[in-house]
């Protein structure tokens, strides 16, 4: 598929989890899941840790590197959807059961087909995402948790990201 057919306005991940799909569930739909794989700090709408999300809960969300955005839970069903704003953008979670596995299909929808919106919303956030799933997994499957602790550095895994300093 070449550059002028490709839909820049969304994209999908999918990833396989190896855990219950209460437990993988839980991870994205509390402040308590949110913060051990993809955030530093989770406000929604006054929850408790562990309480989960609702439709209409409002959030305000901050990653290691300072980085924060604002935004609302737009569909909740239980153990089998989330769905929430993401700038301007929508991203879908959607949970399967496989077996003993937990099936999550990730996708975000509405980006900007400018070129800000091809690089920034398109390939950064899938970058995002493919990293943050990934370290998911691997909180699942050892406890490590793969995000980088230096907060002065910018995330190495942002596409088109530029150091603030290199040292060799």
């Amino acid at each position: 598929m070449s550059e002028l057919n490709y839909d820049w306005s969304n994209f999908n991940v999918n990833l396989y989890y190896p855990a219950p799909l209460e437990k993988v569930y839980d991870f994205w739909s509390t402040r308590k899941g949110l913060r051990s794989f993809f955030l530093e700090e989770c406000y929604i709408d006054g929850k408790e840790d562990s309480e989960q999300v609702q439709a209409g809960d409002q959030f305000t969300w901050t990653w290691k590197q300072g980085y924060s955005v604002k935004g609302e839970f737009l569909e909740v069903d239980t153990n089998k959807l989330v769905v929430f704003t993401f700038g301007n953008m929508k991203v879908h979670v959607v949970f399967k059961e496989r077996g003993e596995k937990t099936l999550v299909s990730l996708y975000q929808s509405e980006i900007p087909s400018d070129d800000r919106g091809k690089v920034m919303g398109h390939l950064n956030s899938r970058s995002c995402w493919v990293f943050f799933m990934a370290n998911l997994k691997s909180i699942i499957l050892n406890g490590t948790d793969l995000r980088d602790d230096e907060k002065e550095i910018t995330c190495a895994y942002e596409v088109g990201f530029e150091p603030k300093e290199l040292k060799f």
